[in-house]
């Protein structure tokens, strides 16, 4: 089966690349890709994990999500999906592929895993139909999956590509051969945009990134570690778009001379090929990744490595046979990227069970250089699609940081700010009636907290008096002027809307430390931020 860069899907962005990767490996022989593969591929295999912003809508709008699994898997089993003239996809499929184009071009927006759900969901289809019947009310899960479509930063959403149809090497065993073509199917090649803006962002990590990348011993594992919101997800776009200018690389950076491009590997997708008939041995498939990392001079980036941890060792041969192969990468430069838990004092060393790590630690920012970053590389682009944000939007969201979460994750610091960002101009762009809605509801969400205030500690309460007095002040000027402000066609992005695109308990909302939306403590109390 061809990647997901078929003509009839379209062109999508990373996040529903995955999500159609991870389809992919659930389809039977003798079967098309279909709606109700995606579906199930969007349901998150292991309650306990964090959650990313589609798992998180799902799980906060489906009450029995694994009754939901099983039932999509016996209408898979049960369901035959004839391939159609399109290629190896079904009808259904393909008329949702039409309405997610549809949707992205009217609205300017690229095609995420929210838009390719919301697309099929919105669809009359065999999974939908099977959200009806577990008693799912599509129209608010629509709406949860509308609220989206705008989390995608398109400055920085990578160019990605399939490797495509690759001849292996003639010395290559014959029994890696079908490893060798899942490795080409599954790898994303990043490709530069040429903007000098990003080549120069997260300069200190970026600069950190590149001296270690250098000097590591072959035996030697590089991981960017960091939480949800640090610069940790832009790692491979600066690092591609760093690889393709004109620098020169000396010194102990002198090896990286020889690389010029960068692959990107979701390591949870090749563990899912061993749950899958006649899928390649999930180590073979990575030991064919990095070959091919080294035949296109590239430098491979392994996402989610979180997911390799020791949580039950007996029962992760799978994720041991991964790691053992990582730390043998021969001539591959290989660099993962961990996502740290809210909590736990475990070091990474010990969840991976591994010593030889060489750890970069992508950090939160603090408010001062969250504001250098929007200043220098954020508000300049959202003023060329006809934004101008005030000095002083998110001097409110910052302060609020620490009890800030989107899409039922804890969100820090500089990508709390920049997400609220785009997701205000998509609120003032869609007109009055969502800024009104919006601020109606942040009010209630701040008459709410007095729930959490009456069991969150002093020195906790008074630590965000102020900046919720702020809040409580711009919802209510903002309740009183619901019309988006423009200026020469140019709309005046203010503290008050940014403020309520936080507050309001969509897909942002705040909470007390040691407080935490209710459909989060059902998946991973442990999550919960600590009073402080």
């Amino acid at each position: 089966m061809t990647g997901p860069s078929l003509p009839i899907l379209g062109s999508v962005e990373l996040s529903a690349q995955r999500l159609l990767q991870r389809a992919r490996n659930l389809v039977r022989a003798g079967q098309a890709l279909d709606v109700l593969h995606i579906l199930l591929a969007a349901l998150p295999d292991d309650l306990a994990r964090p959650p990313t912003p589609v798992t998180a809508a799902l799980l906060a709008r489906i009450q029995e999500p694994e009754l939901l699994r099983k039932l999509l898997n016996v209408e898979l089993r049960i369901s035959v999906m004839p391939t159609t003239a399109a290629g190896p996809l079904s009808e259904a499929l393909v008329r949702c592929a039409g309405r997610w184009r549809q949707v992205a071009n009217e609205r300017g927006i690229g095609v995420s895993d929210a838009v390719l759900l919301w697309a099929i969901i919105d669809d009359t289809n065999a999974a939908s139909q099977t959200l009806d019947e577990v008693g799912v009310a599509r129209t608010a899960l629509l709406s949860a999956l509308e609220a989206l479509f705008h989390h995608t930063q398109p400055e920085l959403a990578p160019e990605t590509g399939k490797l495509g149809a690759r001849v292996p090497p003639a010395s290559l065993p014959p029994e890696k051969v079908a490893a060798y073509h899942k490795a080409a199917e599954m790898t994303l090649v990043l490709h530069p945009s040429g903007r000098a803006r990003v080549r120069e962002m997260h300069a200190v990590l970026m600069s950190n990134v590149l001296d270690v990348l250098g000097t590591c011993a072959p035996t030697e594992l590089v991981l960017v570690v960091g939480r949800n919101g640090t610069p940790l997800d832009v790692v491979p776009r600066v690092l591609a778009e760093r690889l393709a200018s004109s620098e020169a690389f000396a010194e102990e950076r002198a090896r990286l001379g020889r690389y010029h491009s960068v692959h990107l590997l979701d390591i949870q997708s090749v563990c899912q090929l061993a749950r899958r008939d006649n899928e390649p041995d999930p180590q073979d498939v990575l030991e064919m990744a990095m070959l091919q990392s080294i035949e296109e001079q590239a430098i491979l980036v392994v996402d989610r490595m979180e997911d390799l941890k020791d949580e039950q060792a007996a029962e992760r041969t799978i994720e041991q046979s991964l790691i053992a192969q990582l730390t043998e990468r021969g001539e591959a430069l290989v660099v993962g990227l961990y996502e740290l838990p809210e909590r736990g004092e475990e070091s990474v060393e010990d969840a991976l069970d591994l010593r030889n790590l060489r750890l970069v630690d992508a950090r939160e920012y603090s408010a001062r250089e969250t504001k250098v970053l929007l200043t220098e590389h954020y508000v300049p682009e959202w003023e060329t699609r006809g934004y101008r944000f005030e000095p002083e939007a998110f001097d409110t969201v910052i302060a609020l940081e620490p009890g800030a979460w989107i899409d039922l994750r804890r969100k820090h610091l500089p990508y709390l700010a920049v997400d609220l960002g785009t997701a205000t101009m998509s609120m003032l762009r869609d007109g009055r009636a969502l800024v009104e809605q919006a601020a109606r509801m942040a009010q209630e969400a701040l008459e709410a907290l007095r729930q959490e205030w009456a069991t969150t500690d002093e020195r906790t309460r008074d630590r965000f008096t102020e900046a919720l007095e702020d809040a409580q002040r711009d919802i209510e000027w903002l309740l009183a002027h619901p019309e988006p402000p423009r200026e020469q066609g140019i709309y005046l992005v203010k503290r008050a809307h940014i403020t309520t695109q936080l507050i309001c308990p969509n897909a942002s909302e705040f909470h007390y430390p040691g407080h935490a939306p209710k459909e989060r403590q059902r998946t991973r109390a442990a999550d919960l931020p600590a009073d402080e």
